[in-house]
């Protein structure tokens, strides 16, 4: 990690983020965000306003963005403090599976 980094290069477009959303499967819909404006805060405003669905995984795209962002910037800070990370697939599921959870346990609460 000797490049600058931003928002948007540690959510979008580090490659082991890359690695981490083609698990998920939304690689392309994340890249088709970042077509449309490269800014990292209208990119995830945009994410949050479309309220976008992955079928596959059964959560909003929202939540996942969200959720990985929190995850990779934990990440992040261990890969800093040179401790042991995930491989990309791992964190992928890590974090499908907090989003899911996270997701229950809303609609449990209505």
């Amino acid at each position: 990690m000797n490049e600058a980094e931003d928002i948007k290069h540690l959510l979008f477009t580090c490659d082991r983020t890359r690695g981490v959303w083609q698990t998920l499967g939304v690689c392309e819909r994340v890249q088709n965000y970042l077509d449309v404006d490269p800014s990292d805060s209208v990119v995830i405003d945009e994410i949050i306003r479309r309220e976008e669905v992955i079928n596959e995984l059964d959560v909003g795209l929202a939540g996942l963005v969200l959720t990985a962002g929190w995850y990779l910037w934990w990440e992040r800070r261990q890969i800093v403090h040179e401790e042991t990370v995930q491989t990309p697939a791992r964190t992928a599921m890590s974090i499908a599976a907090l989003t899911e959870n996270y997701q229950i346990a809303g609609m449990e609460e209505t």
